[in-house]
């Protein structure tokens, strides 16, 4: 079983993907149905995102406090730092935790143009790409 996407309800789809595509995902599929119209965002990988404005929708959604972020690992920290930038986000300054001695995790977060925190985690430390393992 795998997690085939995250959903995010949003007011802009331009604003979003403008965002969202600063961290390298792009639109894959966009329908139109009388009440929401729905847009597919995806890396090379196919890590999804589903977009859903709903039609005539004008008030921001209520971010729960039960909800806590949406996490992305990228190559480089930095770089995506000022792509975010790029598009007109304002993400906070990059952290490094360190757990025995060692990194465990670089990162940064963000607020999407709805409200939702983004978590950014450079692939290192606990975050790094690990292969599979043969069985």
């Amino acid at each position: 079983m795998t997690i085939v996407h995250v959903m995010l309800r949003v007011l802009d789809f331009e604003a979003s993907k403008g965002f969202y595509g600063a961290l390298g995902l792009r639109e894959m599929d966009r329908y139109s149905f009388p009440d929401f119209r729905v847009c597919y965002l995806a890396d090379e990988a196919g890590m999804q995102i589903e977009l859903i404005e709903n039609v005539g929708r004008t008030q921001a959604y209520q971010v729960g406090d039960g909800f806590g972020n949406v996490a992305f690992a990228v190559p480089d920290a930095a770089a995506t730092r000022n792509a975010m930038i790029g598009a007109g986000a304002q993400p906070g300054a990059i952290k490094e935790i360190y757990h025995g001695g060692r990194l465990f995790a670089r990162y940064f977060h963000a607020t999407d143009p709805d409200g939702y925190r983004v978590e950014i985690l450079e692939q290192i430390g606990r975050w790094r790409n690990i292969p599979p393992t043969e069985s």
